[in-house]
């Protein structure tokens, strides 16, 4: 056993010395830091507790596992460096999205792929949470020109989303004629959430707007498979 750490050691010298081991380390960072950041931007409730728990595992392993602690200083450098080009470049744009989002009017017409496409980007991570691969839908065609749509939220029954398609007259389109939750009418829902911007609010603003929907009787008994809309 003492050879073999002996090995080692000597190892993580010689790659101390030469400059490879700080070479790995900081692009193994750079490498970390851009994946949680792009992660933690479609949410921003989870950004601080992702990033301290990304920097209490690499401290951990690199200066518990193998003891260099001259390697501590430039590792916290490297962090915080590569996190402040990475917010600077990124995350104006994340924010100036968020908010074109957020305040900007809705279109007034859309491709359902369109509107799959958002359901997916919001509710990946849920579904990945619970190791599903997709986001199962629920239609049912009604009277009167009107279908029926359930998205159903992967691990939370109270988080679906139920949307009422009334048929344009003379056409192939559709608007939404009202959106809910299973409890929450859409109007409580965007009037009372804390939320930045929520799938709901999407909808209401489709709703708000009369948003023409095509290609819904093409999609008509779909479900979303989340690898589909990246």
């Amino acid at each position: 056993m003492k050879e073999l750490q002996d090995v080692v050691t000597n190892k993580m010298n010689e790659m101390i010395a030469d400059g490879t081991l700080e070479c790995m380390l900081r692009k193994a960072l750079e490498k970390t830091v851009q994946e949680v950041v792009d992660k933690s931007m479609r949410s921003y409730g989870e950004f601080g507790k992702a990033l301290g728990s990304l920097v209490n595992k690499t401290m951990a392993l690199s200066l518990e596992q193998v003891s260099l602690p001259e390697y501590n200083n430039f590792l916290a450098d490297c962090v915080n460096e590569t996190l402040n080009e990475i917010l600077e470049t990124e995350g104006k744009q994340q924010v100036l999205r968020l908010l074109s989002e957020k305040m900007g009017a809705a279109p007034e017409a859309i491709h359902i792929h369109e509107v799959f496409k958002e359901i997916t980007t919001r509710w990946r991570s849920d579904a990945e949470s619970e190791q599903e691969s997709e986001i199962t839908l629920e239609w049912r065609r009604g009277t009167c020109d009107f279908t029926y749509l359930t998205l159903k939220h992967p691990g939370c029954d109270f988080e679906d989303i139920h949307l009422s398609l009334d048929r344009a007259a003379h056409s192939n389109s559709y608007y939404i004629y009202s959106v809910r939750e299973n409890t929450t009418a859409a109007t409580d829902k965007a009037a009372n959430s804390s939320d930045l911007y929520t799938l709901t609010q999407y909808f209401y603003k489709l709703y708000c707007r009369k948003t023409m929907i095509t290609g819904i009787d093409d999609a008509y008994g779909e479900d979303l498979y989340i690898w589909d809309y990246e």
